[in-house]
């Protein structure tokens, strides 16, 4: 009788034999949220794996990133944490951009990553590096700032809001809605005074609108006996880019 002989080898499934970098660019103050590209076909070069087993696992092998967090859940990732794919493609994997003090406008930090694959759960060995750019985010200053207008009966004093300043044509706007911060009052009027808690202002006078905000600007005619049309030129800075339109 003849036999036929099957030998059955073992085989291994070897981890992946590449990992790429990625290049990432935020915003100041904004927050990114990874995915499971960022780590494999975002790459360069890409990912891959003998068998082609899909990515597994996640590891930190290390972290050059000044204050900018790196966070998983909300809690902050450290060097040697391992998060899983499925954690990353639910969106918990995030960073925060944060352009630290003393520093150009342009923030470069980094980390550092190994990945294990599906078939072997290994890890590579190899590392990948996330280079993160973080750009200064720019505010802008108002992009309406109107005239404004009042009537007031002779020898009546007039009490300024802020609203005679925003409420105008056309209204006060800004392109990040930052409240108006200062009020720069470029010439004074020639038939009274702008006084501020009493005292006489000059051209050039910067108020802040928290003491217009508590009636401390205020406008004294002068006594005339007549109609008198006066006026007076100025200029708002909001609260974000701090710069005076007008």
């Amino acid at each position: 009788m003849a036999t036929f002989t099957i030998t059955v080898e073992d085989t291994i499934n070897l981890p992946p034999d590449q990992i790429g970098n990625l290049s990432l660019t935020i915003t100041d103050q904004d927050t990114y949220i990874f995915t499971s590209a960022d780590f494999t076909t975002n790459t360069n070069p890409r990912y891959s794996d003998p068998e082609e087993d899909s990515a597994e696992t996640l590891k930190i092998v290390s972290l050059n990133l000044g204050d900018n967090i790196l966070k998983l859940n909300g809690i902050e990732v450290t060097e040697d944490d391992e998060i899983t794919f499925v954690d990353i493609d639910d969106g918990d994997l995030t960073i925060e951009g944060v352009i630290e003090t003393g520093i150009s406008a342009v923030n470069e930090r980094s980390f550092n990553f190994d990945i294990a694959d599906s078939g072997s759960s290994t890890f590579s060995g190899l590392e990948g590096t996330v280079s993160v750019n973080i750009l200064q985010q720019v505010n802008l200053p108002p992009s309406e700032v109107g005239d404004g207008e009042i009537t007031v009966a002779e020898d009546n004093v007039i009490t300024f809001t802020e609203s005679m300043f925003t409420a105008t044509t056309p209204a006060y706007s800004d392109p990040e809605s930052n409240p108006p911060s200062r009020l720069k009052i470029v010439s004074v009027p020639s038939n009274g005074d702008i006084k501020l808690n009493g005292v006489i202002l000059n051209n050039n006078a910067i108020v802040s609108f928290d003491l217009i905000r508590l009636g401390a600007l205020q406008f004294f005619p002068d006594s005339v006996n007549e109609d008198t049309i006066d006026t007076f030129e100025f200029q708002i800075a909001d609260t974000g880019s701090n710069i005076f339109v007008g």
